[in-house]
């Protein structure tokens, strides 16, 4: 949230400062400490509903402001946590409370560009199961915020959980009894910070930003945080940041904001320890502060094998209709681990086209006994003469957003899986088996390099997966 944009032109009587950034980390502590209560009951609405292990990113960890809990969420599981921030000084506060944590096998702090470790994962198909990020896709820190959403729901493993916590600054109230010279301070920090005051990268739009990208469950939770002045933790925060930061911007844009002189003068005197009206004297004074969590979740394409099935939008146990379906593997550290079918017995799969091909493969790896049928030859049907394919680029939010994400981790994990395939076969989305094995059944590894009479291979697009045009 250090990045401020350029500010607007302060009218006359303001300074037209910037904002002062001078006392960062302690900042960085004290709100640690301000937002301690509710960092737990956050975190653990991050919880992804498949097994562990988990891959968490903290973006922007700041001092490591939930690093502990976040820790704690990756240890239950088996997991890592991999924490990210621009700020040297910072990370190396952060890296000093994972060593306090002793969690030094299992979190891994760098100093690094949020974008370029997004760049890294998708470029890798390392996925990450959570996503934290805590006041740091906003407007004064990125220009394009729903774009960073979008990049971030683009890393998430399918049926993870991507979690925009904010404390939600702008909503609080932190001079109790004086609405009308709060609201103008707001206004006037607002503007210190180049904060856009309404349209679609205003920053309170971090739900609208999830469903731009494709996320799915989109929640919004309230934690709340107050306390009386007589808090020492409640006075400590507001002493040291909030109101030194109202005072800031009153000076540097508070006419700006629609101040008269007078309410400049008052807001001097609330604001100034020294004045016999200081708001910190006043012994019924409290802070109030109603932070939010969004939560999303990456589309899941296929429910869990077997009958039963947790429904994500009902969130409970629901008896769906019988039918053979596939559970997407589980990303453990760059290995694959295939999940076990909960239910037993032959499975027959008609059509070995590159549909009936990748069922039969993920049913045999999950322990089932398949047979694979076609009238003809594997991969001389639908998939010789159809057009689909997998792009990385063009649609980048909306509904086909995940699906497209899902679709381009699934065939690099192909690529992995079967080292055996000709690379360039998985990359252009054709799998076409050469021969089966006894009584029709796939077996992995049988592969034919020259596409089906009829198909024309296209260059790989996008993120280093294509497709494959047929005519």
């Amino acid at each position: 949230m250090w990045d401020a944009m350029e500010t607007a032109q302060p009218a006359t009587g303001d300074t037209g400062a910037a904002p002062d950034v001078s006392r960062k980390i302690d900042y960085l502590a004290l709100n640690r400490e301000f937002t301690a209560g509710v960092m737990g009951p956050a975190v653990s609405a991050l919880t992804p509903e498949r097994d562990g292990p988990w891959r968490v990113l903290d973006a922007g960890t700041g001092t490591g402001g939930a690093l502990p809990e976040l820790i704690e969420l990756a240890r239950g599981s088996g997991g890592s946590v991999l924490a990210v921030d621009l700020d040297a000084d910072a990370a190396e506060v952060a890296h000093t409370l994972t060593v306090t944590l002793d969690a030094g096998d299992l979190a891994e702090v760098r100093v690094a560009d949020l974008r370029e470790v997004v760049r890294e994962a998708r470029a890798s198909g390392e996925l990450f199961d959570v996503i934290w990020a805590a006041d740091v896709v906003w407007p004064a820190a990125f220009g394009d915020p729903d774009a960073v959403v979008a990049k971030l729901a683009g890393v998430l493993a399918p049926g993870g959980v991507l979690g925009l916590f904010t404390a939600n600054y702008y909503q609080s109230m932190f001079l109790p009894g004086h609405s009308r010279i709060e609201r103008l301070i707001r206004t006037a920090s607002e503007l210190t910070w180049g904060i856009p005051s309404d349209g679609p990268a205003h920053y309170e739009r971090l739900g609208a930003w999830m469903r731009q990208a494709g996320l799915e469950d989109v929640r919004l939770r309230v934690l709340p945080v107050a306390g009386p002045m007589t808090d020492p933790v409640v006075r400590g925060y507001v002493e040291q940041i909030v109101w030194p930061e109202m005072r800031h911007a009153v000076a540097a844009r508070g006419r700006a904001a629609g101040m008269s002189d007078d309410d400049v003068a008052r807001a001097g005197e609330l604001l100034d320890p020294g004045s016999p009206t200081y708001a910190g004297r006043d012994p019924d004074g409290y802070a109030v502060a109603p932070m939010l969590l969004w939560t999303g979740v990456a589309g899941q394409p296929y429910l869990q094998a077997g009958g039963a099935a947790r429904c994500r939008r009902c969130r409970r146990r629901a008896e769906h209709r019988k039918r053979v379906v596939i559970a997407p593997a589980a990303r453990h550290g760059g290995s694959v681990t295939h999940p076990r079918l909960e239910s037993s017995g032959p499975v027959i799969v008609v059509g070995a086209g590159i549909v009936g091909a990748s069922i039969t493969y993920h049913l045999a790896r999950a322990g089932a006994a398949v047979t694979l049928v076609d009238a003809g030859q594997p991969g001389r049907g639908v998939t010789a003469s159809s057009f689909a394919w997998i792009g990385a680029s063009g649609v980048r939010t909306g509904p086909a957003a995940a699906l497209r994400r899902t679709a381009t981790a699934e065939y690099h994990r192909l690529e992995r899986e079967l080292p055996r395939a000709p690379r360039d076969l998985v990359r252009l989305a054709v799998l076409e088996p050469n021969r089966a094995g006894p009584r029709g059944r796939l077996r992995a590894g049988d592969h034919r390099r020259r596409p089906s009479r009829g198909a024309r291979a296209r260059p790989a697009a996008g993120a280093g997966v294509g497709g494959v045009g047929t005519r």
